[in-house]
């Protein structure tokens, strides 16, 4: 994250999220943390990263383009 940030909003914690694409949270999902790391479930990562903050939509979606070229995927075998 702090690569794909580049400076470009270097006022703006950064914090630490765990995501599990594809574990079973039961029926009323609740994210967690444990140890300042967010154990959470995409759709409730996508919410967080999309909340009102510091950031202009503009700002947010270069991030986001960032990190979607920075991240990969590794689906299971």
């Amino acid at each position: 994250m702090a690569c794909a940030v580049n400076g470009r909003a270097k006022d703006v914690p950064i914090r630490a999220a765990l995501c599990f694409h594809e574990a079973y949270w039961g029926e009323a999902p609740r994210p967690f943390w444990i140890d300042g790391v967010l154990v959470t479930h995409p759709s409730d990562l996508v919410e967080r990263v999309r909340a009102a903050g510091m950031l202009d939509e503009d700002t947010v979606g270069w991030i986001a383009a960032r990190l979607a070229l920075a991240c990969v995927w590794h689906p299971h075998a």
